[in-house]
């Protein structure tokens, strides 16, 4: 793996001026217009129900699929809408705050978001997969709860039957907390809601993408260029199949990811 590395660290550094061009790109804009209000009815048409691309080119093929991080986390890699470009998405704490800050979380950082993720899988779940009972522990009161699942209610269509809780981060400054919700129809972003006292106010359909979902191009097979935390980011890909290695550049280090799996 050194000496896997070290090479891939010599293509990045070689390759960095021929595709100084590829710098413009699009940064992910933080996620706007969530509500406050979750007694309030929120729109059915969420603009991140992800429909199913067109197929991408076999230059993206190569990035897709779940990479592991070297502290154990994860993240995903899908096409974009047109195919011709790749999404990053952080789906867990760790890759979640790398994707928005370009560091790895402090362990005060993972403590306090693991416990963000875990109530939002509590809260959540028994609305989106039908099974298991409604904690109300886990919301502000009746109100809100109720409020909850009725907005789960009319995403359904978006997402089907059932649906499975992926979180997507959280920004505890402006109490809120993104997840996707996945089923046989789509993917439907979602913003979950805090009260002061850290139970769950509501959910509303995201209207912008979540910070932890960031576009980049990719100018040929084995490379892309994009950014993360506003800083020039480059992936490199290295290997076939189960055997794919990303290697991502960023502000001078290095994240060796291997593959961890095919996307769901």
């Amino acid at each position: 793996m050194t000496r896997r590395c070290a090479s891939v660290r010599r293509a990045v550094i070689s390759a960095r001026f021929v595709c100084v061009a590829w710098l413009l790109f699009a940064v992910a804009a933080p996620a706007q217009g969530v509500g406050t209000k979750p007694a309030n009815k929120p729109s059915t048409k969420s603009l991140l129900a992800l429909p199913a691309p067109v197929q991408p080119s076999e230059a993206v093929q190569r990035f897709l699929g779940v990479f592991s991080l070297p502290d154990g986390g994860a993240f995903e890699v899908r096409a974009d809408a047109a195919g011709s470009g790749i999404m990053l998405l952080g789906i867990e704490v760790a890759s979640s705050v790398l994707l928005t800050t370009g560091k790895p979380p402090t362990d005060e950082e993972r403590e306090m978001l693991n416990a963000a993720a875990m109530r939002v899988q509590q809260a959540l779940a028994p609305f989106v997969t039908l099974r298991g009972e409604i904690d109300g522990a886990q919301f502000h009161g009746r109100d809100a709860q109720n409020a909850v699942g009725k907005s789960i209610e009319s995403l359904r269509p978006q997402f089907g039957t059932t649906a499975q809780v992926v979180y997507a981060g959280s920004d505890l400054g402006a109490r809120t907390t993104w997840a996707y919700l996945r089923g046989a129809n789509g993917s439907v972003a979602v913003a979950v809601q805090w009260s002061a006292s850290g139970k769950v106010a509501g959910v509303v359909a995201c209207k912008a993408e979540p910070p932890t979902r960031l576009p980049f191009a990719v100018p040929r097979g084995d490379w892309a260029v994009g950014a993360i935390a506003k800083r020039p980011t480059t992936i490199s890909v290295e290997g076939k199949g189960a055997g794919r290695v990303l290697v991502i550049e960023h502000a001078g280090a290095l994240f060796v990811c291997p593959w961890k799996g095919d996307l769901r």
